[in-house]
């Protein structure tokens, strides 16, 4: 788990798809009597992924590299294909995040109910949304 982020729930996800991967590909092929024997195999089947099927490359060079450089590349590689996707979208007029509770409209009218000295709790229930949601509103 040395490849893990704090609070990236998706790496663990990767991991174990990636374990399941290497078990069903690897090791439920090969029988391994010595630790000499395993590492000359693993390595074979490292050298096959990385130059012979790229495509499946990022399984092995994250077991095969020191520090889990390839793993940090294609990190990388993800956030930035992730955040350009994220900024095409929005040229496109796409709204991340979920809804508001209040149109603009109810929004002023809660604002001024507040104002006007009416407790949050009875304008929460007008409105059918939580105390929570017309607090937001008050600070």
């Amino acid at each position: 788990m040395d490849f893990s982020r704090p609070g990236q729930p998706t790496d663990n996800a990767f991991i174990e798809a990636f374990n399941g991967r290497f078990r069903a590909e690897c090791l439920n092929t090969h029988w391994f009597l010595t630790l000499a024997e395993a590492r000359e195999k693993l390595e074979v089947r490292r050298r096959y992924y990385n130059e012979v099927r790229p495509h499946g490359a990022l399984c092995l060079i994250i077991v095969g590299t020191e520090g889990g450089v390839a793993a940090k590349l294609e990190r990388r590689r993800i956030i930035e294909r992730t955040a350009r996707g994220c900024a095409d979208a929005k040229a496109k007029g796409v709204q991340f995040g979920r809804k508001p509770k209040l149109t603009p409209h109810q929004a002023r009218e809660a604002q001024a109910r507040i104002a006007a000295g009416e407790t949050q709790r009875s304008i929460a229930r007008s409105y059918n949304v939580s105390q929570a949601t017309i607090s937001r509103l008050a600070s």
